[in-house]
């Protein structure tokens, strides 16, 4: 068994904090991680792992100072050894070179059982990314999974979407994506903390995987905030409070709240 686990560094935007002025993010104040969901992805990997033995790879694209932190916090839970796509402006790479770097290299370090990946990272979740990989390799897609059990070789997933629950049972190769309603993520103890830093990562850069990356044209980053209306009414008598309700009712119905 082969499994490969694409992790994003993003933000813990639980601690996001934005400049008072600019309403621009402070970006070099909030904590870098793993994103929740590709943690739910990679547990479910080793459980697989653990269980039917074989290897849990993981990769990621970046650079080799911030994202080798989090290759390595991916070590300390349990991954077997991992890939480090090199790419200048990471952040700013678009949806179709990341799908097609991931795609290039699991035909270059596969073949792959599964790919299994988070259905959405914590800062954009466009969940556009696993079925995108999926057409690149020509294997099926299971997106949003909130169960996973492998037995027979086959792989029994159990989804829930707005309009009732779903169960596919799919046999490898097969990209899924996992919701982070699927685990709790294992905490690494310390021992499997310090195990990690005599382990090693491969580097490869992005421009080995796609010719000419492609980049999204990112002009602004700012906090969304919503003017408040500050309207006040005060009423002493039913007169007076009859006539606050009805001025409440017009501005909430010229704002398309009524």
């Amino acid at each position: 068994m082969k499994i490969l686990v694409p992790i994003k560094l993003t933000y813990d935007v639980s601690q996001m904090k934005f400049d008072a002025k600019t309403l621009e993010p402070i970006l070099d104040a909030v904590p870098k991680m793993i994103g929740d969901a590709d943690k739910c992805a990679l547990e479910e990997a080793l459980k697989i792992k653990e269980k039917y033995g074989g290897e849990v790879i993981i990769t990621s694209i970046g650079d080799s100072k911030i994202h080798g932190k989090i290759i390595r916090d991916a070590f300390a839970m349990g991954a077997s050894s991992g890939y480090l796509i090199k790419a200048e402006k990471f952040h700013e790479l678009d949806i179709y070179t990341v799908g097609r770097s991931i795609a290039k290299l699991a035909l270059r370090t596969g073949p792959y059982d599964f790919i299994l990946i988070g259905s959405g990272s914590s800062d954009t979740h466009s969940s556009y990314l696993p079925p995108f990989i999926a057409t690149l390799l020509d294997i099926p897609a299971v997106i949003g999974a909130d169960k996973l059990e492998y037995r027979d070789d086959i792989i029994h997933i159990t989804c829930t979407y707005e309009d009732g629950i779903y169960k596919y049972h799919i046999k490898p190769p097969a990209v899924i994506s996992v919701t982070t309603e699927a685990n709790m993520p294992r905490i690494p103890t310390i021992r499997d903390i310090l195990r990690t830093k005599k382990m090693k990562f491969e580097e490869i850069s992005i421009n080995e995987l796609v010719e000419n990356p492609t980049y999204i044209d990112l002009s602004k980053i700012s906090k969304y905030t919503v003017e408040r209306k500050k309207m006040i009414l005060e009423a002493d008598s039913k007169e007076e409070i009859e006539d606050g309700v009805e001025k409440i009712f017009k501005a909430l119905k010229s704002e398309g709240v009524l």
